[in-house]
């Protein structure tokens, strides 16, 4: 594999809502194009501890510990730089000060890579960044004209739900960036999370072997799923897995269903890319009698 190009930069500026049971929301404001990428640099920062016993190194464990971003573009207007470092813009005019305070943000791009002679794309969005104001660097014209562009470090961290960063590949640019904008919420308001099961509420005549799929309208970040015996509520092992969309999400049964018994399947918790949560929902069915 080679990567062998980056574009369509984004951003999405976020607050942070501190919960009454000290879990984190962020708030998402609308995305927003960054510039023409014309470099990207990305450097992660990993711990490792190694446990010796028996003389020996016994076990490896490395975690993250703290990124650096950096993202060269053609031009930073003057909309790009008051969004991601605090500044006032008043008028077309960027006004510094001391207490700015550059907001948390999501910060996105599409990769371009070649494999065996076929070109994929990669949508590439880490989750928590803090930029700092850049320097500069300038020289007169010469002879020759030097193009220089803008530069923009940020810090990336670890969000509350303890990811750093989402990727998916795709065969089409179009595919990669509709990903990439829809984790930095490009477009102005998110699209309302819904959802829909199979089998639907109330439903009779369900197979004992039919996993339950539930179909959400938007990227799922993290939920639960569960069911029930609907007359004793006795639990019922199950996996759960989603599809690669992260919108398709099947529940199987460990074992068949019981004959002519009534569940109660729920979604609790249930919270997607940009931190919607959807209201918690429970549907019923009842499996086909026994042949």
């Amino acid at each position: 594999m080679a990567l062998i190009g980056v574009r369509y930069p984004r951003y999405c500026p976020y607050t942070i809502q501190q919960q009454e049971d000290g879990s984190e929301l962020e708030i998402l404001q609308t995305g927003q194009v960054m510039g023409k990428a014309t470099r990207v640099n990305v450097t992660i920062n990993a711990e490792a501890v190694t446990q010796y016993a028996d003389d020996g190194p016994a076990e490896v464990v490395t975690e993250f510990n703290s990124g650096t971003v950096q993202n060269d573009l053609n031009d930073l207007t003057a909309q790009t730089e008051a969004d991601l470092l605090g500044k006032t813009l008043n008028d077309g005019e960027i006004i510094s000060s001391g207490d700015d305070n550059p907001p948390y943000c999501r910060v996105g791009w599409v990769e371009s890579r070649i494999l065996n002679n076929t070109r994929s794309y990669i949508g590439q969005v880490f989750l928590r960044a803090k930029y700092s104001p850049p320097s500069k660097d300038l020289q007169t014209k010469g002879q020759t004209i030097t193009f220089t562009g803008a530069s923009l470090t940020g810090a990336l961290m670890l969000n509350a739900d303890g990811n750093y960063e989402r990727h998916k590949e795709f065969s089409t640019v179009a595919e990669a960036l509709a990903y990439v904008d829809q984790l930095c919420n490009l477009g102005g308001e998110p699209p309302e999370l819904t959802v829909t099961t199979s089998p639907e509420n109330s439903a009779s005549d369900v197979s004992v072997s039919s996993p339950i799929v539930a179909t959400f309208s938007n990227i799922i970040d993290h939920g639960n799923a569960a069911l029930f015996d609907a007359t004793t509520y006795a639990a019922i092992s199950c996996t759960s897995s989603f599809d690669s969309t992260k919108k398709i999400l099947t529940v199987t049964p460990a074992a068949p269903l019981t004959a002519s018994t009534k569940y109660l399947f729920t979604l609790t918790g249930v919270t997607d890319a940009y931190n919607q949560t959807l209201e918690d929902t429970a549907i019923t069915f009842t499996t086909a009698a026994g042949r």
